[in-house]
């Protein structure tokens, strides 16, 4: 059974939800996405989604087209009420400078490497199993457990610079800064939509994953069918942490660190 999601009001406005940020009709208790209303008591929206707007054959939940982010508000948002992405928080850091130039030049210099922007991932799993124990002919017993589903958390945060001399400059610098940023925080984007694949590859890797063992004893060979699952679900998440920070290097060693479009 699915539980319906809380939502809370903001004690600032009660025409605000937390739970979503988004204006709550005062009359209905609906939160307003643009696309359509989120009814907050039965935690669905009021109406579906478009057909195929953000629809995937691999991810079951995506098909429900009344489900707020396919039922993880822990890891997706849902900004418009048509598509689902990662939750995602941008943090800004102050540069100085009399010019655009100059200030986008001690931007570079913010973190080591020579880059301006810095993407932040931190992801936690946890999975659910069956154990099938069977009693063998000389008595022992052999236990098997097998992943059965799985609950991925990602969190992102994207760090870029702010000028602190924006506001006073010329329209041309003004403009200048807009560009570098804007390229820079693509660059992110990138980075957060490669962390965000590598936690769908490790959502579908895991259920399936399964492991054995045989004793004299149940509880003991249970426990050690338990440990044996651990190791195989660990040492997936380290190859797949492994392969998206391959893929996140590529990205930076391709562009630049986001300077250059990738060859």
């Amino acid at each position: 059974m699915t539980l319906p999601l809380v939502c809370l009001l903001s004690e600032a406005s009660a025409a605000t939800s937390i739970f979503t940020g988004k204006e709550r009709d005062s009359e209905s208790g609906n939160d307003y996405f643009g696309a359509r209303y989120y009814a907050s008591s039965m935690g669905r929206w009021m109406s579906p989604d478009k057909p195929f707007a953000d629809q995937h054959v691999a991810n079951p939940q995506s098909w429900n087209l009344y489900s707020y982010t396919r039922n993880n508000p822990l890891r997706f948002v849902d900004e418009d009420g048509q598509i689902v992405v990662e939750t995602r928080d941008t943090t800004y850091y102050q540069v100085s400078g009399a010019t655009a130039n100059e200030a986008l030049t001690n931007a570079g210099q913010h973190f080591s490497g020579e880059f301006g922007g810095m993407t932040n991932s931190h992801m936690d799993f946890t999975y659910q199993f069956s154990r099938t124990p069977s009693q063998n002919g000389d008595s022992s017993f052999t236990v098997k457990d097998t992943v059965t589903s799985d609950t991925i958390t990602l969190k992102q945060t994207v760090e870029l610079p702010k000028w602190d001399g924006y506001d006073k400059a010329s329209p041309e610098d003004q403009k200048a800064w807009d560009a570098a940023v804007g390229k820079l925080q693509g660059h992110e984007t990138d980075h957060q939509n490669i962390n965000r694949a590598g936690a769908d590859a490790l959502d579908k890797a895991l259920p399936g994953t399964s492991a054995s063992a045989t004793g004299k004893n149940l509880d003991p060979t249970a426990k050690a069918a338990d440990n044996k699952l651990k190791t195989a679900v660990d040492d997936k998440a380290t190859t797949n942490q492994q392969q998206t920070n391959q893929n996140n290097q590529h990205l930076d060693a391709c562009t630049n660190h986001g300077t250059q479009a990738c060859k």
